[in-house]
């Protein structure tokens, strides 16, 4: 949902189909550009007889990365529906070469940096049945593998920043929620990672650990921010 449909529709397709979940979104698209084809759906949720000529992922895998965790879906959408898979992702050629392809069902042909944050990658389709759960299971192993060793959010310098910040790390120690949200992250990352984010992920994480402790949900001790 961008200018990058009619530019497609202009220079390389004559029939683009744009999807977006959020149906407001898609609605202003289309008022702009009526001739183009625009669909409120959820990839995942894409018709299975859909075939095409290229799929274009324009930040999809980053946000799908962030909000669920795998690309699982999304890599069996692109691999159902098109032989080409365009992906324009902010992270590293390697690893989204491995969420991709890692699992040996596209292949990577080639990667362009399109600026300083950004590279386009180019995935042919490779004729064989993805199996869904073994891929999920080694798309969060890569994840882990990234997120805690290749490019950790808390190195230990940060988390002993974060213990001297919150004055005491026993449970006479909790901050509310928007205290300890301006506390954990940066201004560049909450300008991505807003409180209302953190909100979401942080009762989904409470209740996958469901230990028991019945503490009050609108304040965070040190110790349960940095499990977080």
């Amino acid at each position: 949902t961008s200018e990058l449909s009619a530019w497609l529709s202009e220079v390389y397709f004559e029939e683009v189909v744009s999807i977006d979940r959020e149906v407001a979104i898609v609605e202003a698209m289309r008022a702009r550009h009526p001739k183009l084809e625009w669909r409120a759906v959820e990839f995942a949720r894409l018709d299975e007889e859909a075939s095409f000529a290229a799929a274009f992922d324009k930040s999809t895998l980053d946000a799908t990365v962030a909000e669920v965790g795998d690309v699982v879906d999304l890599v069996v959408c692109a691999h159902r529906s098109a032989d080409l898979y365009v992906v324009v992702s902010l992270y590293p050629t390697d690893l989204v070469d491995n969420l991709v392809a890692g699992g040996g069902y596209f292949t990577l042909l080639s990667s362009s940096r399109l600026d300083d944050s950004a590279t386009v990658l180019f995935f042919r389709k490779r004729h064989r049945a993805v199996d869904k759960p073994a891929e999920r299971t080694r798309h969060r192993a890569v994840l882990d593998a990234w997120f805690r060793h290749t490019r950790p959010l808390l190195t230990p310098s940060r988390a002993r920043r974060l213990r001297d910040a919150w004055l005491g790390c026993d449970e006479a120690s909790r901050l509310a929620i928007p205290q300890a949200h301006a506390l954990l992250f940066s201004d560049t990352e909450r300008a991505v990672y807003d409180l209302d984010d953190f909100r979401h992920d942080l009762s989904r994480f409470r209740g996958a650990r469901d230990d028991g402790d019945d503490l009050p949900a609108s304040t965070l001790s040190c110790d349960e921010a940095l499990a977080f």
